[in-house]
């Protein structure tokens, strides 16, 4: 047996439903249309816990994780953070001592988030009373962890203001996965990796799975704000992109969707367009073995 992998949310960093006034937010509910934010957790051999990005629905997020996973999840041992923004970092509490009360978690992250932290009165006060250990990376260096398990993070453009973005391809014994939550268009991602597109690019780096920005379907989406406030590729130009699925080409799961994204209906068309190109949805819950 080797690495287990786990979408543990599939939702952008305000969940679903998001917090707001309006009155669907409970309908949602009531429909069971709730998702948590994005998150990914690998199981070790032994049972140790590597959790990509934390956020405030970490409860919830442990407790199917748990449910889901093959023997006993023993412990969290490192937390990857792949950048500052809502949700991917706000669990972070949870792990000191008015919740878990644990110790010694490695807190895994860029060296300018790193400085972010410092800054932090909070968060600082967990790295100082040992419940996390910080530890920063080099950008593209290869961190092996054990044999069969390692972890590469690769910067990527998504609105660094005095931080950065980070997506991490996980390699196990068998297969390779690209976790990329989060990234402002695909111009500029080629650009900065130096790739034409993003298939070579996934190739390139040979990743077997790809678990991949899916925020909108359409840059019409958001009507009472700008779409260059929330910068995504749509997945209807990823689309064109990648086209068909072809053989050789790497399973793609679409996740960090918006609430407002109509894959989240299975009887929608854009869903049945994507299922028809031979790509996926991510689900919570669902395992992937490396």
């Amino acid at each position: 047996m080797g690495l287990k992998s786990i979408i543990l949310g599939i939702a952008q960093d305000g969940g679903i439903p998001q917090a707001s006034l309006s009155p669907l937010n409970w309908d949602a509910f009531q429909r069971g249309d709730v998702h948590y934010p994005v998150s990914l957790g690998v199981k070790t051999v032994d049972g140790s816990g590597h959790l990509f990005d934390v956020t405030r629905s970490l409860s919830w997020q442990l407790a199917l994780w748990q449910n889901k996973c093959e023997g006993t999840l023993k412990k969290i041992s490192d937390v990857w953070i792949s950048h500052s923004h809502l949700s991917h970092v706000d669990g972070l509490r949870q792990f000191g001592e008015a919740s878990m009360g644990l110790k010694g978690v490695n807190i895994r992250c860029s060296k300018l988030f790193a400085n972010e932290i410092k800054s932090n009165d909070w968060i600082n006060q967990l790295i100082k009373n040992g419940t996390f250990i910080l530890k920063t990376w080099d950008d593209q260096s290869e961190i092996i962890l054990e044999e069969g398990f390692s972890v590469r993070p690769i910067r990527v453009p998504h609105r660094n203001i005095g931080s950065d973005t980070h997506c991490f391809l996980i390699k196990g014994i068998s297969k390779a996965l690209l976790y990329l939550s989060d990234h402002d268009n695909w111009d500029a991602t080629l650009d900065f990796v130096g790739h034409e597109t993003p298939l070579q690019w996934f190739s390139s780096i040979g990743a077997n799975i790809v678990l991949l920005d899916g925020t909108f379907w359409s840059l019409n989406e958001l009507r009472d704000r700008e779409q260059n406030d929330v910068p995504h590729p749509p997945v209807s130009e990823t689309l064109k992109l990648i086209g068909d699925r072809k053989s050789g080409d790497p399973e793609i799961f679409f996740l960090h969707l918006n609430h407002t994204n109509p894959l989240l209906d299975s009887k929608s068309n854009e869903f049945n367009e994507l299922v028809t190109k031979g790509w996926n949805l991510a689900e919570e819950g669902q395992v992937i073995e490396l």
